[in-house]
């Protein structure tokens, strides 16, 4: 999503989620430039599915953020929050000209293109040349939900230099690494600690984003330093927690089933799935996911992704690292 654009040598890439703040520091966007690699727990309830709810404390720890980690006056590149995401496939008239698309998108949002909210930021690509009816993937969020982001931001000292969609950000990634390819659907999860993030890829272009909340309660989840690190811990009952599990792979099983037999007519579907994300039992998602579906599965685990300092970079910030690297990218 190009809401705004700019680079510098130097590039910090942002996210932030209902439990998490995290940070890279990359000299250069490039595979081997990740300099640092940050990251702050919410406490529950600060931003709710995507949305702020607290906005002065979240204003009080991005403060905290920003002396600790050296981003004041910054320009940092910005994930927009998954659940504020909407993806449309939408036809443009063969007489609209290439450079007339985004004037056309604005008279004929919330006429003949029907968003679930108001006054939407969004951004487009297209997906077919002129010769025929064109297809565009048009993204949408909510413009005073981003703009109170960007405010919250500019209040501690940060300037949003560009937003991007999550499955975006970590597709480019994988797409650095050779894991992905045209011609396969691919089924990307992000398993996290309160919701699963799953996108379908076909021809290096999403064609499906659905976003999946997950019921176990974020106050069971006790952080704890270990080595120094913050990890979380479930202090809840284990059976509530693979219940959970259990549940959502059913979902992302109806997700299959719809794309293959809803918007594929039945005729293909999904041929591998990417797993990556910063749920503590990650790997109890993996084991359901090879119980129930009949379908590869990898957990992207690249142990070449570290920092210049040598440090292996988690693979919860692979979506982050996919940010830092727009704009250098070209999908063959």
């Amino acid at each position: 999503m190009g809401l705004l654009t700019g680079r510098n040598k130097t590039t910090f890439a942002l996210t932030i989620t209902d439990h998490v703040i995290r940070l890279l520091e990359v000299k250069q966007p490039s595979l081997n430039g990740v300099r640092f690699f940050h990251e702050r727990y919410l406490p529950e309830g600060i931003v709710r599915e995507g949305k702020i709810i607290e906005a002065e404390t979240l204003e009080m720890i991005l403060q905290e953020c920003v002396s600790e980690w050296g981003l004041k006056r910054k320009k940092v590149h910005f994930i927009v929050p998954e659940f504020l995401v909407v993806l449309r496939k939408e036809s443009i008239p063969k007489e609209v000209a290439d450079n007339e698309i985004k004037g056309h998108l604005y008279m004929e949002i919330g006429s003949s293109i029907h968003l679930p909210f108001d006054d939407p930021v969004f951004d487009y690509e297209v997906l077919y040349g002129p010769d025929s009816e064109r297809k565009i993937l048009l993204f949408a969020a909510p413009e005073d939900v981003i703009n109170q982001y960007v405010s919250i931001l500019d209040e501690v000292n940060i300037k949003v230099a560009s937003a991007d969609v999550s499955a975006l950000a970590l597709y480019r990634l994988l797409y650095f690494l050779d894991l992905v390819e045209r011609k396969e659907s691919t089924l990307l999860i992000q398993y996290n600690l309160t919701s699963v993030n799953l996108s379908i890829f076909t021809n290096h272009y999403p064609e499906f984003i659905r976003h999946v909340l997950l019921d176990t309660p974020y106050s069971d989840w006790k952080k704890e330093l270990k080595g120094g690190v913050e990890v979380l811990t479930w202090s809840g009952e284990m059976d509530q927690l693979i219940e959970e599990i259990q549940d959502s792979i059913v979902e992302i099983q109806r997700v299959l089933d719809f794309y293959r037999f809803s918007m594929k007519q039945g005729k293909t579907g999904v041929s591998k799935i990417l797993l990556v994300g910063d749920h503590p039992k990650l790997n109890l998602a993996a084991e359901e996911l090879e119980r129930k579906l009949q379908i590869p599965y990898s957990i992207v685990q690249q142990p070449e992704l570290v920092t210049t300092d040598g440090v292996m970079l988690p693979h919860h910030f692979y979506p982050v690292l996919g940010l830092a690297l727009k704009g250098v990218d070209q999908f063959g």
